[in-house]
């Protein structure tokens, strides 16, 4: 699998761009083929996308982009281009944004993804807990968490309901707590 390439724009196509690399040229999809310069060096962080008998490739920018796309594929009913429509429509920080505050409603009207935006959210949340919690609070509390075997989507659930200015080690005991009622529950 490819992670990154770095290359040289050789054409800009309508839903893809040509990058050479060394003495290949690699037909990658894209977002928006036209925000590429021609004939610049540049690098894509690259999704290989194989079904039946084709391999495609999915370059993008920023590797929350790439993070996000491979999130959405895998979501039932929401293949490559449905995905990179999302990312077309709404870029990643209001994604993350929307995902943060469980807005169902404004993620929909920005993606024009209707009914599912619920369950994209969902498992948007559920896949990409190390990414929405860079901007929460209690960063070591969900670093301690996840190291002792919670899931993101647990620790980010139990972190949300945390009372602001709690010092590290009252913060972990409660989340630690309402992870294990949740269990109970049934709520995860």
């Amino acid at each position: 699998m490819l992670y990154s390439v770095i290359g040289q724009t050789e054409s800009i196509l309508s839903n893809s761009i040509i990058l050479k690399v060394e003495h290949l040229s690699y037909e990658i999809n894209v977002i928006d083929p036209s925000s590429f310069p021609l004939n610049e060096k540049i690098k894509l962080y690259i999704h290989d996308y194989i079904k039946d008998e084709s391999i495609l490739l999915y370059g993008f920018k920023r590797e929350l982009e790439k993070r996000i796309f491979s999130v959405l594929i895998k979501i039932s009913g929401i293949g490559p281009l449905t995905a990179k429509s999302i990312l077309k429509k709404c870029d990643c920080n209001r994604i993350i944004s929307y995902v943060n505050e469980y807005d169902v409603e404004e993620f929909a009207k920005a993606t024009g993804t209707g009914v599912k935006a619920e369950h994209i959210i969902r498992e948007l949340k559920r896949n990409l807990g190390e990414v929405v919690i860079r901007d929460m609070r209690y960063k070591e509390v969900y670093d301690m968490l996840i190291g002792i075997g919670y899931s993101a989507y647990e620790v980010n659930e139990a972190l949300e309901k945390l009372e602001d200015n709690l010092d590290i080690s009252k913060a972990f005991l409660t989340a630690a707590e309402y992870i294990k009622d949740g269990r109970r529950k049934n709520w995860f």
